[in-house]
């Protein structure tokens, strides 16, 4: 069993659903492509290693034992999948306080409560709850960083964050 590491990246293009770098042992690298065909009205996936075209004719490479193909091959799914399914991953919320507040209206939002969230070690505190024309939000703290500027702390990576009754 080979020390196989796999990045892979997804495709815009038609036949092609991803592509990305094998690396064997922090020592060998290289490229591999997860491309797709339709047979029998059925989308099949296979995993294309490098390949050279000499006189017309295709051969591979690489010639790769059928042990570390699999591990290979199992490498690069959960790349795939990782790929794929990273925008859903959220970090898990250590903890959370709220504090009801007085209701106080500011500009078309309605204030409801402060909050503090410790995500990852770093606990951000300043959060408001409000209540817009849309439902429930969340606002992130902001500071003063040159005069009359402001800018957010942070922000929702990817999503954005809106809390229904």
């Amino acid at each position: 069993m080979y020390d196989v590491q796999v990045k892979m990246h997804l495709s815009d293009q038609e036949n092609v659903l991803a592509y990305g770098i094998v690396t064997i042992e922090n020592t060998l690298r290289f490229s591999v492509t997860v491309r797709k065909y339709k047979k029998d009205s059925e989308e099949i996936a296979f995993i294309s290693f490098p390949r050279i075209l000499k006189k017309g004719e295709w051969s591979n490479v690489l010639t790769i034992d059928p042990e570390l193909k699999e591990q290979i091959q199992k490498a690069v799914g959960e790349a795939l999948k990782y790929e794929i399914m990273k925008d859903w991953y959220l970090a898990e919320i250590e903890d959370v306080q709220v504090t009801p507040i007085h209701v106080t209206k500011q500009g078309k939002a309605v204030i409801y409560a402060m909050a503090s969230v410790k995500i990852c070690g770093i606990t951000i505190h300043g959060i408001t709850i409000k209540k817009g024309e849309h439902g429930f939000f969340l606002n992130m703290p902001q500071f003063q960083i040159w005069i009359l500027t402001f800018t957010k702390i942070n922000h929702p990576h990817r999503h954005h964050l809106w809390l229904h009754p």
